[in-house]
This record gives structure tokens, sequence and C-alpha cells, in this order.
């Protein structure tokens, strides 16, 4: 591929032109020989006021139209814009191609970078949402109070187990008010009493030994609000994950 060096050159006219040759050492003589006898129609260089090194050709125009953009369409040559008078059409359609590029894809960046705050603003809340519902009592935490034998004398385990078991039900009324109603159905015609102090169910059936299928009950109300939140929980996870991918999509850089 070849690279070409561009000359940032100022005429004795003000004007500034973007003279492009082959990559390579030159010098200053050669470059206003050069200039001269390709364009002679123009002023002579009063000054060579930088040099860009080794760019694509496609990249050329992209260049010059930024000083257009920074010094004004009549003030600046180069590239395929070498004509010396402009035409109202040309005029034109480098002013739509220099909007274009500074304006409208500026607010459209300015537009995604919003949506992109407003992605990253509803993903922290999904994630805090998570952080109240992850349940206070573990699946497995739960799996080994099923698993406490009857008529065993109370012990640390099973009083930790219990306590969290009436954390657990505080949680859910307040992250899952929608899934009272269906509570309500498991818990039948007993009274919340049971899942507030879940102990005066759970005492007289792992400790007394006696009303096991009250005990039951209970303990399905228990597995069901810890099913139920993390099925919610997996509901904002996939959400986050379709924000995440929406944000993927626009072409710009992923934010951590």
């Amino acid at each position: 591929m070849l690279f070409y060096d561009l000359y940032i050159l100022t005429l004795v006219n003000k004007l500034i032109f973007i003279y492009a040759r082959p990559h390579g050492n030159c010098s200053s003589q050669t470059i206003k020989t050069e200039f001269a006898a390709l364009y002679s129609a123009y002023p002579e260089i009063n000054d060579i006021t930088m040099k860009i090194h080794a760019i694509k050709a496609r990249d050329i125009d992209g260049l010059v139209l930024h000083y257009m953009h920074k010094f004004g369409i009549d003030n600046v040559r180069g590239g395929s814009y070498t004509q010396i008078v402009f035409s109202n059409d040309l005029k034109m359609f480098i002013g739509d191609r220099i909007q274009y590029i500074y304006q409208d894809l500026e607010n459209t960046h300015k537009l995604l970078s919003l949506v992109h705050s407003n992605n990253i603003k509803k993903v922290l809340d999904l994630r805090k949402q998570i952080t109240e519902l992850t349940p206070c009592l573990t699946k497995t935490e739960f799996n080994a109070l099923c698993e406490l034998q009857p008529n065993a004398p109370a012990s640390e385990l099973y009083n930790n187990l219990v306590e969290k078991c009436s954390r657990l039900y505080y949680q859910f009324c307040k992250t899952c008010p929608d899934g009272k109603n269906d509570l309500q159905k498991l818990l039948g015609f007993q009274s919340h009493i049971l899942l507030y102090s879940p102990h005066v169910a759970f005492d007289d059936y792992f400790i007394s030994g006696s009303d096991k299928e009250i005990a039951d009950k209970i303990l399905n109300c228990f597995d069901f609000m810890i099913t139920y939140m993390q099925n919610r929980i997996d509901e904002l996870e996939f959400d986050i994950m379709m924000l995440q991918e929406k944000k993927d999509l626009t072409g710009f850089a992923t934010l951590a």
C-alpha cells in the first residue's frame, strides 16, 4: 500500500494548501519546485508549516475537510479540492460533508452516549434489585433445615436457620409484594404469624416431633419464596444482558 506525506503549505496570499506526495525524505526546495510545476496557477509558497507522515490515500480528503472546517472552505485547498474557484454546488457539497463529519456524527455520538449513560443507570438499578432479592436463606441452608431430624434438641444450627427463615419472609414481603397472593394459597388458612415467627411451627415438629403437616406447609412456603426470588433474579440478569448487547451493537467501545 502506498503512503503519502502531507505538507501543510501557506501561500503568499494566505491560502492554506495541503500538498500530498509519496512518503519519503524530501527537501523544502523540492516541495516548492514540485508545487510550482503542478499548481502553477496558484501563488508561490510562503512557508511549509507542517509535515504529516505516512497517510493513506483515502484519508487525505478527510484532513483537507478538517482544515476547511477549521479555517473556512475558501481558505483551504488540497486533495480532491484543488480548483482555484469553487462553484456554489461544490461549496454546498463540501459543506454537507463537513456538517456530517463534525455535526451530524457528533450529535449521533452524543445521543448514543446518552443512551449508554441511561443503560448504565438501568444496569446499576437492576444490580441493586438483584442484591435486594438475593435470599438471605440459601437453597443449601433450606435443604439443611429440611434434613434435620425431628425430636432432636434445639442446636445452634437449627436456631440460625429458623432465624434466617423469619428474615427471609420480611425480605420477600419487601421485594416481592406481587408474590404474596401465591404464598397465601400455599399457606391456606394458616396465619402469617407462622411465617413471621416460624419457630412456632418448627419447634413443634423438629423438637417435639408433632404437627408435621403444618411444618411441611411452612417449609413449602419458604421453598416457594426462595424459588420465586431466584426466578426474579434470573429475569433481571437477562435484562442486564440485553442492555449490554444493545450497547455493543452501537459500534462504539463497550463501557465497563
